[in-house]
């Protein structure tokens, strides 16, 4: 686990065809549903998926399990803005 935030945690994930590292944000679908923030979560994905911009993270992939959503981002290390 590399962070957590309101709506979930972000996991360091590799790609295991190339080894590339991505950031994993996985939220659990239980917790969104009982929060009524589902429509947030699948608002911030609909969203980052049209975003090209420098200054924002690029969203790779999304996919889900039965019990989470997660969403594959690029990987910037040294930290979050905070820092």
């Amino acid at each position: 686990m590399i962070g957590e935030g309101s709506f979930g945690k972000v996991f360091r994930a590799v790609k295991r065809d190339n080894g590339q590292n991505f950031a994993m944000k996985s939220m659990k679908k239980q917790f969104l549903i009982g929060n009524n923030q589902i429509k947030y979560a699948v608002g911030e994905a609909e969203i980052m998926k049209d975003l090209d911009h420098p200054f924002v993270l690029k969203l790779c992939y999304t996919f889900q399990t039965p019990e989470y959503l997660h969403m594959i981002m690029e990987l910037i290390e040294n930290g979050d803005l905070s820092q």
